[in-house]
């Protein structure tokens, strides 16, 4: 007999319970993983970008007015800083 809340099932022998526990295959739990990471939209790369949303691209350096000015002109944009030294 099936017990359904728990989904386990039950067998009788003399009126006493014996509950026995299936194993849970493999596919089960990455079925589970995938499921629930869909559910909680964790493996989604898509970004939205709502408004207007400036992406500028420089290559090279700038200089201190050129970066000041973006500042003026675009104060809420996404700054990318990228320090790291070029190889020699």
């Amino acid at each position: 007999m099936k017990n359904s809340d728990t989904g386990k099932y039950n067998i009788v022998y003399n009126e006493s319970v014996e509950v026995i526990e299936v194993p849970i295959k493999v596919s089960d739990r990455l079925k589970t993983r995938d499921l629930l990471g869909k559910y909680h939209t964790l493996f989604t790369d898509n970004h939205e970008l709502t408004g207007d949303t400036p992406v500028i691209i420089n290559v090279g350096e700038w200089g201190d007015e050129v970066e000041e000015e973006m500042d003026k002109q675009y104060p809420n944009r996404t700054k990318i800083i990228n320090d790291v030294p070029l190889g020699d």
